[in-house]
């Protein structure tokens, strides 16, 4: 998985912090997954989840993220809603003049 970070934390730093975080969810997942919430890729420094309506018959994905814990010692990690079939980024700004923020 590629990450758009630049690592300038000590990577073993990151990696130990990012292996814990993972361990947490994983100790969890059977919660998460009722919760439609699903792990479907993990590769340092970044996971991508899947969001789904677990309500719902049949369930849906909703969205699906990447969460990048590159430099997560010191910065929040990055968290990017992507299309969960084709893993592309969707839309960072807005399409439309009109919708800016001032």
């Amino acid at each position: 998985m590629e990450t758009n970070s630049s690592q300038y934390v000590e990577p073993s730093v990151s990696q130990t912090l990012f292996d814990d975080e993972v361990r947490a969810f994983k100790n969890l997942q059977d919660d998460w997954r009722v919760k439609g919430v699903f792990l479907v890729k993990e590769e340092f420094p970044v996971v991508e989840f899947i969001f789904t309506t677990p309500t719902l018959t049949p369930a849906a994905i909703v969205f699906s993220v990447v969460i990048d814990f590159a430099n997560y010692n010191i910065e929040a990690p990055s968290v990017k809603f992507i299309n969960p079939f084709t893993r592309s980024t969707l839309c960072t700004t807005p399409q439309n003049s009109d919708s800016e923020i001032s």
